[in-house]
């Protein structure tokens, strides 16, 4: 064989093998894309059963907060914004509450049969007040810590923040949209941490139009990079497009990107934002936001109480390894002085109890179910009794 053949054989082979690594690490982008492994971009969501534009999105969205939407007061929320509490059906308008709670979903309710099973609602019966829950699906901490400050007509004597350990990411984010890989205009405000005063401070709403909002999330063109965003491509939490040479995107995600990191090491997403002098400071923003949010409560006359929710996968972590994944957040609660329950134990004793499994407390969607909210209802009352924390009315 002539030498010039043979450097064209190599030179066929080595295509051929090129070809085959690209095929498939493009297969196996895939396959980890599906397992949130490895970030995607965002499509319109099929459960999005209303035709939204971002035109339509910028008309009706507030403008502090990003949702709910104001016009959603009086129609899906009380009048004052809260939930509906089937307990007093017009304590929006009539009823000063006697506590008011903040936080997402985990603090709104999740997984129940109706609003009557919701925690909130269950300790607004026992305890014979209104309860005023502005706990909205999808809050970040920061969402809900804006909220109250914004809500300065809020009259209770007790406010309860609801941590939900999945915050820690969405504190990370301006636009959740990234985080989800789904097309909701999901725009919001986040806080950022400063070393060198130990203090956070507010960062607005992006200010887009809709090509910089699609830039943004990667549907169009080049990535238009947002400051103080960490979940775009190429940000600081490892994000990689899945784009040619495939082979080079599938090992800097595997090199680089959280979501598969901590699948890897069997951990939640959030554990590796709450270690202590991460470069991203989860752990300080979350600390801090709690510790403004009881400041704040206290120069507004109020009492405050921190409750974590754990999510299902910190249950799972904490039976495999013995400690919680959001251990510093509490030794960061109680290193500020601040009052604070923890729900995960409670809920594990509780099962144990009852003889029951802990899955059977959650819901489909892997929030707490009725009989989950039923427990926490009992356990936040007993808190509140304990730290002599019911209110007078």
């Amino acid at each position: 064989m002539t030498r010039g053949r043979k450097v064209t054989l190599v030179a066929i082979l080595l295509t051929i093998v090129l070809v085959a690594a690209e095929v498939v690490s493009y297969a196996g982008g895939r396959v980890l894309q599906s397992k949130w492994a490895m970030w995607r971009v965002p499509e319109v969501p099929k459960d999005r059963t209303e035709e939204l534009s971002f035109d339509d999105y910028m008309e009706r969205r507030d403008p502090v907060l990003g949702w709910p939407y104001p016009r959603q007061y009086g129609a899906d929320l009380d009048e004052n914004g809260a939930q509906r509490n089937p307990y007093f059906p017009d304590g929006g308008v009539t009823n000063r509450p006697c506590i008011s709670m903040y936080g997402d979903s985990f603090t709104e309710g999740g997984d129940t049969s109706g609003l009557d099973k919701n925690w909130g609602n269950l300790l607004s019966k026992d305890l014979g007040c209104y309860i005023a829950n502005y706990g909205f699906g999808g809050y970040g901490s920061d969402q809900a810590y804006i909220r109250f400050i914004e809500n300065e007509t809020d009259a209770s004597e007790v406010t309860i923040f609801g941590y939900h350990t999945a915050d820690t990411i969405r504190n990370l984010t301006r636009i959740r949209d990234l985080q989800n890989y789904s097309i909701w205009y999901a725009l919001k405000p986040r806080f950022i941490y400063s070393d060198s005063t130990g203090e956070i401070s507010l960062i607005p709403i992006p200010d887009m139009t809709e090509d910089e909002f699609y830039r943004a999330i990667g549907v169009r063109g080049k990535i238009l990079e947002l400051e103080h965003e960490t979940l775009q491509p190429n940000g600081p939490a490892g994000a990689v497009q899945l784009e040619f040479p495939y082979t080079v995107s599938v090992i800097r995600n595997l090199i680089g990107f959280y979501g598969f990191r901590s699948r890897l090491a069997g951990e939640p997403g959030w554990m590796m934002f709450l270690q202590p002098d991460h470069p991203l400071n989860g752990l300080e923003i979350t600390v801090g936001i709690a510790r403004d949010f009881v400041a704040l409560s206290r120069e507004r006359g109020k009492q405050a109480l921190v409750l974590i929710l754990p999510h299902p996968r910190d249950f799972e972590y904490e039976k495999k390894n013995g400690e919680w994944p959001y251990r510093h957040v509490a030794e960061g609660f109680e290193s500020e002085g601040l009052l604070f329950e923890d729900f995960g134990p409670h809920l594990i004793a509780a099962a144990e109890a009852e003889g029951r499994p802990l899955k059977s407390f959650f819901g489909p969607t892997g929030h707490y179910n009725d009989d989950g909210n039923a427990v926490l209802a009992k356990f936040v009352r007993e808190a509140l009794q304990n730290r002599s924390l019911v209110p007078t009315q």
